[in-house]
């Protein structure tokens, strides 16, 4: 189930891979990361569960997840605590 949806993680890569930060992200570390969210909801889905859903609607939301994830790591090596960000969002509307 993993190998027939590849072309799902590609696509959602694709759409994802620049970023503000850098001029480009690499398209095997957002695959690789998609991948690890194919993974995830393979495991994860339940077809009694699904309420309707197929398994490409489901498993789309854990690969963006992960895509997108992936993404605020490499854009922010930094990253701050969440009461920081309040902190400064609320003295600097950062």
């Amino acid at each position: 189930i993993v190998k027939l949806n590849m072309g799902l993680v590609k696509s959602i890569a694709r759409k994802h891979r620049f970023s503000r930060a850098f001029n480009q992200i690499d398209i095997e570390d957002l695959e690789q990361a998609g991948t690890f969210g194919l993974i995830k909801a393979a495991h994860m889905y339940d077809v009694r569960n699904a309420k309707g859903a197929s398994f490409y609607t489901y498993a789309y939301r854990w690969v963006l997840f992960h895509v997108t994830n992936h993404k605020e790591v490499c854009q922010n090596p930094i990253r701050p605590t969440a009461r920081t960000k309040n902190t400064l969002k609320y003295h600097y509307d950062y």
